[in-house]
């Protein structure tokens, strides 16, 4: 966005105080889903236009006039705007910074690449309980984003802050910025950290374009457990079953599922110890000659209490699984 013979200060990012106002901007870049609060000073009457432009030869975006601001009275001496940030900042957004917050867990979250112009991680959305990564709860979390030249990525539950400047020079871009949506179409990768405080739980990654979200660049990731044993990246790209990484519950969850296995286990060789002596009893009745009468022989009754075993025996193994 131009504004024209207006200068322009930066306030505040998706809601979120920057450290340096006031940062003198020429231009600000949104993305879909993205907010700027930025301070406006307009000398002399008259009116001043603000455009949309195509920024390095997109040609996705809209291209013209958004709205106009009309300046009126005297010009009036605003003096210069002061140095100000917040006083103090809450958990989730204190400066990730420098090594003394070294992360707990790193993670690459590619976007739109692999074979797939709209996967996430190689993926496209697999269903609420399939994880793209497990993040430690309470801890330090860096992602490593690429394929945001052409995408926006947008992430729930906390926002995320900027470890460098971006290529391109754009002042609209620091390292120290906290963002919820970014894009970038001069660098297609970025390195963010964000604090996994005060939730624990699935929470979301999409595109914040929507035709794209809608067509499976989705993806739930999981946040549990504490410490560097509680990072996984990629779950989905591993041979073993995602669906038990994200069951709720943490360890009791997994108890519960390894005493439902051993139980069927159980079952099945209970199972499978009553049809071998059922068998034997069926080899056994085979020798047997046809009773006078017309009566047939014990083998056809040991058939049917095969059958009978093992409609009783399948019911119970289900239940138990």
């Amino acid at each position: 966005m131009d504004f024209g013979d207006c200068q322009v200060a930066l306030l505040a990012k998706d809601g979120i105080y920057i450290n340096d106002f006031p940062r003198f901007i020429a231009t600000i870049t949104l993305p879909p889903g993205g907010r700027a609060d930025v301070v406006l000073r307009c000398s002399g009457e008259g009116d001043q236009v603000v455009q949309s432009l195509a920024a390095h030869g997109n040609k996705d975006v809209f291209v013209g006039p958004l709205l106009t601001l009309r300046t009126l009275g005297p010009v009036v001496d605003a003096g210069v705007l002061l140095p100000w940030k917040p006083l103090s900042r809450p958990t989730y957004l204190q400066d990730l910074r420098g090594e003394l917050t070294a992360p707990d867990c790193r993670c690459m979250t590619p976007l739109g690449l692999g074979g797939n112009t709209k996967w996430i991680s190689g993926h496209l959305y697999e269903g609420p309980k399939q994880y793209l990564h497990q993040w430690p709860q309470d801890a330090v979390a860096e992602r490593v984003i690429s394929g945001v030249d052409k995408h926006t990525y947008h992430q729930h539950t906390w926002p995320f802050q900027l470890q460098d400047d971006p290529a391109g020079a754009d002042p609209y871009f620091k390292a120290g910025d906290w963002h919820d949506s970014y894009q970038n179409i001069v660098d297609s990768q970025v390195t963010v950290r964000f604090s996994t405080v005060d939730y624990s739980g699935p929470e979301i990654v999409h595109c914040h374009i929507l035709s794209h979200s809608d067509m499976g660049m989705i993806g739930v990731e999981l946040v549990r457990g504490h410490g560097p044993d509680a990072c996984a990246c990629d779950l989905l790209g591993e041979a073993k079953p995602v669906a038990l990484v994200g069951l709720p519950g943490g360890k009791p969850g997994h108890a519960l599922m390894f005493a439902a296995a051993s139980t069927f286990l159980a079952m099945l060789g209970i199972g499978a110890a009553t049809m071998l002596q059922v068998y034997q009893t069926v080899s056994n009745a085979a020798d047997y000659a046809e009773l006078p009468d017309g009566q047939t022989s014990s083998r056809r009754g040991a058939q049917e209490d095969d059958c009978l075993l093992f409609l009783m025996i399948a019911p119970m193994a289900v239940r138990t699984w």
